[in-house]
Formats: C-alpha cells, structure tokens, sequence
C-alpha cells in the first residue's frame, strides 16, 4: 500500500495490511534455509510482513485502540524480539491501559534479550521510556 493511500484512506490500508498480514505462513522456504536463490526472497517477505505488522501497531495506537496495537507489536516480536521499537510500543500501550507493571516488565523483557541475542544495552530512548513509566509519568 502506497504511503499516498495509507494517509487518504487508512481504514482501507488497514484493511488490505490485515489480510497481507493473514496470509503470511511463515518464511519462505523454511524447511531449506539455506538455498541461495531463497534468502532474499526470504528476507524481503520476512520483510514486508514486519513492515505490515508495524504499520498496523501504530494505525491502532495513534487510534486509541490499545489491545489491538499490541496485538501487532507482539507478533512483531515473535519474528524479532530484539525490535526495541515493538517493545516500545508495548510498553506505551500498557502504561496508557494503566498497566505499569507490565510496561515496566516488558523493558525488562526487552533488555534481557538484546543482552542475550546481541550483547548490548537497550537504546537509550528505550531506557528513557523505561524511566518515565517508573517515576509515573504520561508516555
């Protein structure tokens, strides 16, 4: 969907973003990950499909619509759980439904594993968020 069409009617992006979104059945070629040919048609669906996912959190979060964002950002998550603008989101999300100790677990969460996967600290604008949600402000 063209970023032109996404902003005139983005209930129809939604939409078309949601079935792409279900149709997707996991990488291409999974079963044979190492065939050249495949990896970057593989990359680029992989691709494609968390571009989808991210589109779709932040149409719901800018709507309000909480539950639904963070329907989106944990599949986000289950394609790549060292995306620290998914873990973000959800750490926004929980604090607006007024779950803070989930938003403040879910940095925990975010920055276990980024130390575990890629042996570094958390953004620090993840480490701000993180802090602005503990001292009880609005994020």
């Amino acid at each position: 969907v063209y970023k032109r069409q996404r902003e005139k009617r983005p209930g129809a992006a939604a939409e078309a973003y949601r079935k792409a979104v279900s149709l997707y059945r996991g990488d291409f070629l999974a079963e044979d990950l190492y065939l050249e040919w495949a990896i970057p048609r593989r990359e680029r669906l992989r691709n494609l499909y968390l571009e989808a996912l991210e589109w779709l959190a932040l149409h719901h979060f800018r709507r309000g619509e909480y539950r639904e964002s963070i329907h989106y950002a944990e599949l986000i998550l289950e394609k790549d759980g060292c995306r620290e603008d998914a873990h973000r989101l959800l750490m926004r999300c929980y604090a607006r439904l007024g779950q803070r100790n989930r938003a403040l677990r879910q940095y925990h969460l975010c920055r276990e594993t980024v130390q575990r996967e890629l042996d570094i600290e958390p953004m620090p604008e993840t480490t701000v968020l993180y802090e602005r949600i503990r001292s009880g402000e609005e994020v």
